[in-house]
């Protein structure tokens, strides 16, 4: 008895999105974008083909939660900094500890204020899939071209 041979198809991850309860990640196959939906233990995947595309979109979007938790943990740090500098009466102390626990917060804090996050979506006629990169801007762009190239052209291989 011959055993079934089947192809073996590359996926591309092409990036993710991930929200409170779920995670999206998102492959390029030969003739659509793939999206694996995992939550909690389930795993559901989904295509959107490249001949069923009806739109591309990139934009920008700033999130208010991560916002407002990055806020509240700067706030957190600088006043437990405070705090310390006034119980030892020494400001290096409260200048060391504010290094090391509310800098980092409100670097990121305000990296996300002034660079938004790119946000691919991608439009089919049943499915949808959206990606964001928070920091790989020039990737998000490389992304969102190719994606609409290959949904132009329709082609079903690399």
């Amino acid at each position: 008895m011959t055993p079934i041979r089947t192809p073996v198809r590359t996926r591309v991850r092409l990036g993710s999105a991930i929200q409170m309860s779920e995670r999206e990640h998102i492959y390029l196959v030969d003739d659509a974008v793939e999206v694996d939906q995992v939550d909690g233990y389930e795993v559901t995947r989904r295509r959107v083909f490249f001949t069923d595309i009806e739109a591309v979109t990139l934009h920008r979007e700033r999130r208010v939660v991560p916002l407002v938790a990055l806020g509240l943990a700067t706030t957190v740090g600088l006043l437990i900094s405070i705090a310390i500098s006034l119980d030892h009466r020494d400001v290096t102390s409260g200048l060391i500890v504010m290094a090391f626990i509310a800098l980092p917060f409100a670097l990121l804090f305000l990296r996300m204020l002034l660079v938004p996050a790119c946000v691919i979506a991608v439009f089919g006629t049943r499915t949808k899939a959206t990606m964001r990169f928070s920091f790989r801007i020039r990737k998000a762009e490389r992304v969102f071209q190719q994606i609409c190239e290959r949904a132009a052209d329709g082609r079903t291989a690399p």
